[in-house]
């Protein structure tokens, strides 16, 4: 089974803007102790960013009854940090992102306040857990009695709901004041 996770906003793009949309999280990357001068060790490198993005562009029809979205959805998803020996015998390792990159480009023609569903990305994680008692798990033998193994996928699958509405500032205006 896997999990469900809702997140909502409201993007306001003027005419022919560039809306755009994310949830992502940050991974700091630092500087490694054995390659770099004292003073620069624990400083961050850079970030990698994982999660979903969903860049869209609107136009709305003249009769501004229909909007033509132009939409860039992608998804990226941390899936480790490798460590890599640069030189085997002088022991200098480097730790690498290893993230997986989906993407897709597509454009939508619905009506004012139509909903738009886009789907397709989707995520397998393969996970080896491990359980067990304490100091009983660590003896041989016995310890076939006091741990637990298995190996457990996690499918997710990314569903976005787009619902694009035509608002006229000078309406809206008139109508508040």
């Amino acid at each position: 089974m896997g999990m469900l996770g809702v997140a909502m906003a409201r993007v306001v793009v003027a005419m022919a803007g560039v809306g755009l949309f994310a949830v992502v999280i940050q991974l700091l990357v630092v500087h490694a102790a054995s390659l770099t001068p004292e003073a620069q060790r624990g400083q961050v490198v850079g970030a990698v960013t994982s999660g979903v993005v969903l860049d869209v562009r609107p136009i709305v029809s003249n009769d501004r009854k229909y909007v033509t979205l132009e939409m860039r959805p992608s998804l990226a998803e941390l899936q480790t940090m490798r460590t890599v020996s640069i030189r085997p015998g002088l022991n200098i390792l480097l730790q690498l992102p290893y993230v997986v990159l989906q993407k897709a480009e597509t454009t939508v023609t619905c009506p004012d306040r139509g909903t738009i569903m886009i789907t397709g990305f989707k995520d397998i994680q393969m996970k080896d857990m491990k359980s067990g008692v304490p100091f009983l798990e660590d003896i041989p033998v016995i310890n076939f009695f006091f741990t637990r193994k298995a190996k457990v996928d996690e499918r997710r699958r990314l569903f976005m709901l787009v619902t694009p509405e035509i608002i006229d500032l000078q309406e809206r205006e008139n109508q508040q004041f």
